[in-house]
């Protein structure tokens, strides 16, 4: 499972993710599970990626940002239980 919360919001589509957006794949697609002022919660969507300065809740989710960005692009925020791993 990934879990993300977008900082300074996020355009996916045609739809805003508001700073402060909790969205994970637990139900095997994208869901938005919180949003500051409770716009697009329960919405879903088939691909999402997050961007770099998105915060991942835990290890899977550094690992699947790391697939597209550098260990130096990625804006964490948090060292909570990540192991950063170095660029090549």
């Amino acid at each position: 499972m990934a879990k993300f919360q977008i900082p300074k919001g996020q355009l996916l589509g045609p739809i805003f993710l508001v700073p402060g957006t909790i969205i994970d794949n637990a139900s095997g697609q994208y869901k938005v599970t919180y949003a500051p002022d409770g716009s697009n919660v329960g919405n879903t969507f088939p691909t999402f990626f997050p961007g770099p300065d998105a915060i991942p809740a835990d290890q899977a989710s550094y690992n699947l940002q790391r697939t597209k960005y550098e260990n130096r692009q990625i804006i964490t925020h948090s060292n909570a239980g990540i192991t950063r791993t170095l660029d090549p």
